[in-house]
């Protein structure tokens, strides 16, 4: 999905096969791709729920207005939005976000999270026990929460900012963690801002 201007909030729902939209919005099959359109303004944003024969392409909406979609939670998930929130809740594939103005928040995920913020904030609760996660924010501040089952490697570092690493057992300014037996890997770069994580 890519959003010029407005909030996006998308949440897993196991009674929906792909994706269903609530707000102003156009849909149309482009071969095996279902396109969901809530302004025809800016084609250039765009966002993709991916399975081995299908995917679902959501493009940019209008400044002030709202997007709620409904999507299977084992889709794959691609984002971008270049004015506006995003939120995404209890999604078990894998995550691909890119905010340009705005904040960036993720509940409840269980697949490997790839985000990436210009200019504001992350906020992420949810678990990783496999494959190679990423979050980067230029201007902002990351906070991360892990849940207890986690297994991950994890390595944080800012140019101007604060890293916290906290939980039971970790040392005090760690910027390498390993969590569990360190199945997945977490990678968090901030240029300008605090990282914050808390693992189990």
């Amino acid at each position: 999905m890519v959003s010029r201007f407005g909030n996006t909030e998308i949440v897993g729902d196991p009674s929906v096969t792909s994706a269903v939209a609530d707000g102003p919005h156009r849909a149309r099959q482009d071969g095996d791709t279902l396109v969901i359109e809530q302004s025809p303004v800016n084609e250039d944003t765009s966002f993709e729920f991916s399975r081995p024969q299908a995917r679902v392409v959501v493009n940019g909406f209008e400044f002030g207005r709202r997007l709620a979609i409904r999507m299977n939670p084992s889709l794959p998930l691609t984002t971008n939005v270049q004015a506006g929130n995003l939120r995404m809740q209890g999604l078990n594939g894998p995550i691909v976000a890119e905010v340009q103005a705005g904040n960036c928040k993720v509940g409840e995920f269980r697949g490997p999270i790839n985000l990436s913020v210009m200019a504001g904030n992350i906020d992420a609760y949810g678990r990783i026990d496999s494959g190679k996660s990423s979050i980067r924010c230029e201007m902002g501040q990351v906070k991360v929460s892990l849940a207890r089952d986690s297994s991950v490697r994890i390595n944080a570092r800012t140019t101007m900012g604060k890293v916290a690493i906290e939980g039971d057992g970790i040392k005090r300014d760690s910027r390498d963690v390993t969590v569990g037996t360190g199945a997945g890997t977490l990678d968090l770069e901030c240029t300008m801002g605090n990282i914050k994580v808390s693992v189990p």
